[in-house]
């Protein structure tokens, strides 16, 4: 039967009603696979392909929405993009008198009073208003979801392989458990690959059930790669001239890889469409922006069929947030990652038909070698496998709480039981689950009443806190002012003092006053011409970029899509290594002598980098990293550097597990890369340490099989 007949009347009038020709390709599968099956599906096709309405035409035609309780919950990553699906979802749901609610912390609390009174129809939600509902109001998951029937996540990918998924995976099961319901889940993703299938359906919660429609169209796109030496701390005059030309009069995206790039390309370019009276519009969009003007921002673009714009963002628009059509995007340096750099040019191209346009702008030939061999993994359909999370003490430790708090009291077997029940601890041994929770006692976040427990005074301090609800971990910011309106926000830091310029909502402000206690700083515009403040970073490389730079470097000297710069940029960088005889990228590493050093150019992850950089430290080698470019320096009197480091891994594993467990006890912020490990025994905030930072098992295999060629 063709998909377009098992939707229902209702369904068939409103694709009617909206005016569409035909449905598209992944409409299609997802409307036969969701209506004629039981399983959970993730619906897996490029951007702007339709895979909301994909989800939630089968849904409408399925679901019983006559009856009481909420039908479908929608989870999204960002409140920013449930406050833009809200209308693509009403729009669908309108004629059919199908009920559409926002429950977030900024949304109105009378529509939430509304839905409390007579649950019905479908709500948006994030995991952290979950959390909060479970937390302090657990009644209204049941009240609320008796009669749920499916949940859909939006960009699931963006949930898989960390702690925010494993949350969710666990908030679905709790629903699950104390609704007595079987929702069905539907995942939404734009940036998945083959190797991270499974981690994907494990945030189902139900992994055996839940399959993969994957549309392999892909669109065609354009991509250059430029070149602009930086020398110093500011991107080059040559640079942003050529970013000004190649953005104005058209709709760009604009990517650096931190904040405080982001405010150095949106104010330098304003002042350059001033002086050339330009008719482009330039912005800078970032967490740290005020909520409102990001969302004017946003809805400038949406809106500007006719007016041209550049916005210089942060991942906040890396996701799907609609600002309407982007003529192209622009990379400045390269991403940490294929997904990302994949995610990025999914937000040009976007109507029917046109390509995606990408342009790649580095500041040195590293960046530009990693841009190159991203964008080469992309079009292999290669991206990083996600990180496999078997032993997440602290979620444990978060939901044990949340556990608690949601019932008040409980005894102490049936607290060990749910936690032991929950899909997300499975690897969790029950001796893991009882240190935590004496750990917890001893802490006096829990406190044994009989042979109940409640939450003790400490826990009570985390658990009324609105940053219990996250488990990611959030920045220390001070509010930024001007003239009493709020800008902003910026990182506390001792470099936060009066007459400090700093930049933000692309302008450049000078410090006036700064209140610590109150977490609120006081700017005024900038005229001194002053150099400002910079913030933010890059993250981890995986060993797949780097094993594709060295290909490139050793292998590949053409690209047509170089510009001539870029190709001469590269042409040297591969030059430095030409005289290696590399026979075997698998195994061997090209090395460099260099006056009283030697340079290995490891070519693997920055985990396994670091962990190598560690066991240097242990064996009281003075080794220089630079993980910019994978390279260790090694003084060249240690002859058998690498033979000692090797036998340390392989012969001392305790040895490592003493010196990290000091550097625990020396430095505590060591282990700020988790909001809960602190709260854990010592054992457990070794075992997320190893895992989060480093790689030992990687860099066990990289020393037994690497050779070093060149020296």
């Amino acid at each position: 039967m063709d998909a377009y007949d098992l939707l229902s009347r209702e369904v068939r009038k409103l694709i009617y009603d909206l005016g569409w020709k035909k449905l598209r390709k992944i409409q299609s599968a997802a409307i036969k696979h969701i209506i004629q099956t039981d399983h959970h599906w993730v619906l897996a096709a490029h951007t702007a392909s339709g895979k909301t309405e994909a989800a939630f035409l089968p849904i409408l035609s399925t679901a019983t929405f006559t009856g009481p309780g909420v039908r479908v919950l929608y989870i999204s990553p960002l409140i920013a993009l449930i406050n833009d699906q809200f209308e693509r979802v009403e729009r669908l749901c309108k004629e059919m008198e199908v009920s559409v609610t926002r429950w977030h912390g900024e949304a109105a609390q009378k529509e939430k009073n509304a839905l409390l009174a007579e649950p019905s129809g479908i709500v948006l939600i994030t995991p952290e208003s979950l959390e909060a509902m479970f937390v302090h109001n657990a009644w209204r998951i049941s009240h609320l979801f008796a009669h749920l029937e499916y949940i859909v996540i939006d960009e699931i990918h963006a949930f898989a392989g960390n702690n925010r998924g494993l949350q969710l995976t666990s908030l679905i099961h709790r629903i699950r458990r104390e609704a007595n319901c079987k929702p069905r889940v539907i995942g939404l993703s734009a940036t998945i690959g083959k190797e991270n299938y499974g981690q994907v359906k494990l945030i189902t919660g139900e992994p055996e059930r839940c399959k993969v429609i994957v549309d392999n169209d892909k669109k065609e796109s354009t991509v250059r790669f430029d070149y602009y030496e930086g020398k110093g701390a500011e991107l080059p005059q040559e640079l942003i001239e050529a970013l000004y030309d190649r953005c104005e009069g058209s709709k760009t995206l604009v990517f650096p890889n931190s904040r405080g790039r982001t405010e150095e390309i949106a104010v330098k370019l304003t002042r350059l469409a001033e002086s050339r009276k330009g008719a482009t519009q330039f912005f800078s969009h970032h967490s740290s922006i005020d909520k409102e003007i990001r969302e004017h921002i946003e809805a400038f673009a949406k809106s500007s069929d006719r007016e041209h714009f550049s916005i210089a963002c942060t991942s906040t628009l890396e996701l799907g947030i609609d600002i309407g059509t982007v003529d192209e995007v622009i990379q400045v340096d390269a991403t940490h990652s294929v997904a990302s750099l994949v995610q990025r040019m999914g937000r040009s191209g976007r109507k029917e038909q046109a390509k995606s346009r990408l342009t790649c702008i580095a500041t040195d030939d590293w960046h530009l070698l990693q841009s190159f061999a991203c964008w080469r993994l992309a079009k292999q359909g290669q991206l990083e496998k996600m990180q496999t999370i078997a032993h997440p003490f602290d979620l444990c430790f978060h939901q044990m709480l949340s556990e608690v708090k949601a019932k008040g009291e409980i005894k102490a077997s049936v607290l060990v039981s749910l936690l032991e029940q929950n899909p997300v601890f499975q690897q969790v041994e029950k001796t893991q689950i009882d240190q935590s929770v004496a750990q917890a006692v001893k802490m006096d976040h829990l406190e044994l009443l009989g042979d109940e427990y409640i939450i003790g005074l400490e826990g009570e301090k985390l658990v009324n806190n609105r940053e219990f609800y996250s488990v990611f971990t959030t920045r220390r910011d001070l509010q930024v002012y001007h003239k009493g309106n709020r800008i902003g926000e910026v990182p506390e830091s001792p470099m936060i003092l009066p007459e400090q310029n700093i930049l933000l909502a692309a302008r450049v402000w000078k410090i006036t006053d700064v209140n610590l206690q109150g977490k609120r700083v006081e700017v005024v515009k900038a005229k001194d011409g002053k150099k400002p403040l910079f913030f933010g970073g890059a993250g981890d490389v995986s060993k797949l970029v780097r094993q594709e730079m060295l290909t490139i470097l050793i292998e590949d000297a053409e690209g047509t899509e170089f510009t001539e710069g870029g190709a001469e940029a590269l042409e040297q960088l591969q030059a430095r290594f030409a005289h290696i005889p590399l026979t075997d990228l698998d195994s061997q590493r090209p090395a460099f002598v260099k006056e009283n050093e030697v340079l290995c150019y490891t070519f693997t992850s920055s985990a396994i980098n670091r962990s190598l950089h560690l066991l240097f430290q242990l064996c009281e080698i003075d080794a220089r990293p630079n993980e910019h470019s994978s390279c260790i320096a090694i003084p060249q009197k240690e002859q058998a550097a690498w033979e000692r480091i090797r036998h340390v891994l392989e012969q001392s594993p305790d040895h490592i597990d003493r010196y990290l467990l000091l550097k625990i006890e020396e430095q505590e912020s060591i282990l700020d890369f988790s909001k809960w490990a602190r709260y854990l025994p010592q054992g457990q905030q070794l075992s997320l340490l190893k895992t989060a930072l480093f790689d030992f098992e990687g860099a066990k295999e990289f020393l037994q099989k690497t050779q070093w060629v060149g020296v």
